[in-house]
């Protein structure tokens, strides 16, 4: 399994921004509050089972992603969607580019 380190992550994002810096990139950083929460509901969407191994791989790579995003030269906007309420989430976003 391919486990980077913190610091390959965010030398890595760095690389990718770099290369399009010049067109003054955006980030979107959608998000909930409760990872565990989240994964659960979806799985049960799904109708697959997950593991407490999974939730705590994506509790921690949403620590890495917070802490590489707020290195990187690019303006950020972090979106709390823990009420799924994906209409309003549209509306943020556009708000925000026009």
């Amino acid at each position: 399994m391919y486990n980077p380190t913190r610091e390959a992550i965010i030398h890595h994002l760095g690389k990718l921004i770099k290369e399009v810096t010049t067109l003054n990139p955006v980030i979107f950083y959608l998000t909930q509050s409760d990872v565990k929460e989240t994964l659960l509901r979806v799985w049960k969407e799904r109708g697959k089972e997950g593991s407490d191994n999974a939730i705590r791989f994506w509790q921690h790579r949403k620590k890495i992603e917070f802490d590489a995003m707020s290195k990187l030269p690019a303006k950020m906007y972090v979106i709390d969607n823990s009420d799924y309420d994906w209409d309003k989430v549209y509306d943020t976003v556009i708000n925000i580019l026009v």
